[in-house]
């Protein structure tokens, strides 16, 4: 059995080595935001580097139908999605959380974007818009929202809880959402 002591700087292994300071790595902690805010880490102590995951908000679906394409309407475009993107920071960071984008009757809204700190962006999905297009009227489904600055980026889900495009007649899109782990 290993004898393990613990003083009053840290801790005493059965071989005489010591451990005098916190174990580095693994999670301290997470915070999710659904609302844009600031990240409060800043002074002595604060992390060097962190993981931030977002989503940009989902665009509008149109709520007009068209006669030209079987009374179908516009999706809305799925917000951009970036995964455990690592970012070095140090003192706070503003935290933009991306809007639904807002359903229309023939030019939806796009969704907003989501940003942390300026360093990783995820804008959001386009909105459906019902135009007029080699002399017919068509319903146009939004484009998918891209990320800037993340090196890890994945396409988002229209399955998703948050980011979805608005998927139904006069729908709208979902919001945003940002997600930082250090």
């Amino acid at each position: 059995i290993m004898a393990v002591t613990l003083t009053s700087t840290g801790i005493t292994f059965s071989d005489g080595s010591t451990q005098n300071s916190a174990a580095t790595g693994g999670v301290y902690g997470a915070q999710t935001f659904n609302t844009s805010g600031t990240w409060s880490h800043a002074g002595s102590g604060s992390p060097s580097n962190v993981v931030v995951s977002l989503v940009g908000g989902g665009g509008g679906a149109t709520n007009r139908t068209s006669n030209y394409s079987n009374n179908a309407f516009a999706k809305g475009g799925i917000g951009g999605f970036a995964v455990n993107a690592p970012v070095a920071t140090s003192g706070n960071k503003t935290v933009t959380v991306g809007a639904q984008g807002n359903n229309s009757y023939s030019a939806a809204n796009a969704g907003g974007a989501s940003n942390f700190g300026g360093s990783v962006q995820a804008n959001g999905g386009g909105g459906g818009s019902y135009h007029y297009e080699s002399e017919n009227w068509v319903n146009t489904a939004g484009s998918s929202g891209n990320v800037t600055g993340g090196s890890l980026a994945a396409q988002g889900s229209n399955n998703a809880p948050k980011g979805r495009g608005g998927n139904t007649y006069g729908s709208d899109g979902l919001p945003g959402a940002v997600v930082v782990v250090w």
